[in-house]
């Protein structure tokens, strides 16, 4: 499960931001608001780890002066008074973005096997495989909030900032993206788990959860993937009795067409 900030896509969990409202507004949402313990949390790295140069945040400062404490790491972090991270990305800076980072996980998927863009762009240049899981299992049912379509827009949605928390932030991308024909599993991801986690390049945390072998059901074989790491696979599979029922397909080059046909193996 990866946060938004760490896809290739920098306009990922990173809605358009209208100001705030008043701060009886602020209060009465967030309070109602599920993730408001990760909230707290998070404005609290903001504030305490990263360094605030008018005071030093506390957890129980940002509890017991949660107004002031959220306007504070959003205008004050926001404007990158402290950053510590040499890679200026976006996430380092609280926003709406720096939250959602820090609460929430984005499996990605696709309706597609033959796109010849995504064979390249994530599978090795062709050289390595695709998984095909059945989406009606019940992992994908009970984990998270489902697994939903993503749409594709001009626009980005527009947050009022201190709003409730709305699936369509990161379930809208850019018309750009619309060929890969995404479908999302999103899930909350622990606080504590997030604190413990590795680092990927951006320093945004790698949560990993346990995909039950029963959600798989096939396995493609890149145009350019080696015959041995394809033997090596279908031993893998073969020797894994809860694998087993798992088919092979074999992608291949049209002879006349630009266009990648899946065969059964």
């Amino acid at each position: 499960m990866s946060p938004p900030g760490s896809f290739n896509d920098p306009f990922e969990g990173y809605p358009h931001e209208v100001p705030y409202g008043s701060d009886e507004e602020i209060l009465e949402k967030l309070r109602r608001n599920e993730q408001l313990p990760g909230i707290i949390h998070a404005i609290h790295e903001a504030l305490y780890i990263k360094g605030c140069e008018s005071r030093e945040w506390t957890l129980e400062d940002v509890n017991s002066n949660f107004i002031t404490a959220y306007k504070t790491a959003h205008d004050v972090i926001s404007q990158g008074l402290a950053e510590v991270h040499a890679n200026k990305h976006p996430s380092d800076r609280f926003s709406v973005q720096w939250i959602f980072d820090r609460l929430l996980g984005i499996l990605s998927l696709t309706e597609v096997n033959d796109d010849i863009l995504m064979w390249g762009i994530y599978s090795r240049s062709h050289a390595g495989f695709v998984i095909g899981f059945n989406i009606h299992h019940e992992f994908f049912m009970r984990t998270g909030f489902g697994v939903r379509k993503v749409h594709y827009s001009d626009e980005r949605p527009t947050i009022v900032v201190g709003d409730d928390w709305n699936m369509r932030f990161h379930l809208t991308k850019s018309l750009h993206w619309k060929y890969e024909k995404e479908w999302r599993l999103l899930a909350p991801l622990p606080v504590k788990s997030s604190e413990d986690a590795p680092r990927d390049a951006l320093g945004l945390p790698i949560i990993l959860f346990d995909i039950p072998p029963s959600a798989i059901n096939r396995i493609i074989f890149g145009v350019r993937m080696s015959r041995d790491d394809r033997d090596r696979l279908i031993d893998i599979a073969g020797n894994n009795r809860e694998l087993r029922h798992v088919k092979f397909f074999q992608a291949q080059v049209d002879e006349r067409l630009y266009c990648i046909n899946v065969r059964q193996l």
